[in-house]
């Protein structure tokens, strides 16, 4: 079975024979490259999630945690940079889910699609502005120079300073 169908079709059968209230732990292994395929978030380590199935009386009850390195930008300066995120999220996987539910369904040959619930358990993670460092400096808003690299540039181009002030005192149209 390739890794991507692992992720698609991930056989329960044995999970749905378990009695209610049962708990069995699974531990799964993503390539960055099946990441890649899958969302637009680009992994920097295998991404490596772990599922407790709970048998319920419904179904099953996946509760998803996962860690990952990923690659990022600094939304200052632009340089890139890696960052372990970690997510979890909890997932109800029922035979007869109606599209309208926040409910996963399990299919006739008893297989759940697991692949939406490891996306949606590692990209809310993502830090939205993630920064090189806390003290990022960012870019010149006059040439783009990042002044992480050269904190004596805008004391060594004045008018690039001033320039910059000069867009903050712009009037703003109403």
């Amino acid at each position: 079975m390739s890794e991507l169908a692992l992720l698609t079709e991930y056989p329960v059968k044995d999970l749905l024979r378990l009695d209610p209230n049962e708990t069995v732990e699974q531990h799964i292994t993503v390539q960055p490259g099946l990441f890649k395929t899958l969302t637009t978030v680009e992994l920097a380590s295998p991404l490596e999630v772990t599922i407790l199935f709970d048998r319920t009386t419904l179904g099953l009850l996946g509760r998803f945690s996962a860690t990952a390195k990923v690659k990022l930008e600094c939304s200052k300066c632009l340089t890139p940079i890696e960052s372990t995120i970690e997510g979890a999220l909890e997932s109800e996987f029922v035979h007869d889910a109606s599209p309208d539910e926040e409910l996963y369904p399990i299919a006739k040959n008893q297989h759940i699609d697991i692949s939406q619930c490891i996306i949606d358990t590692i990209v809310p993670a993502i830090p939205p502005f993630p920064l090189c460092r806390a003290n990022c400096q960012g870019l010149c808003q006059v040439c783009g120079q990042n002044l992480n690299d050269h904190p004596n540039h805008l004391k060594e181009h004045p008018d690039h300073h001033s320039q910059k002030s000069n867009l903050a005192n712009t009037p703003r149209i109403k």
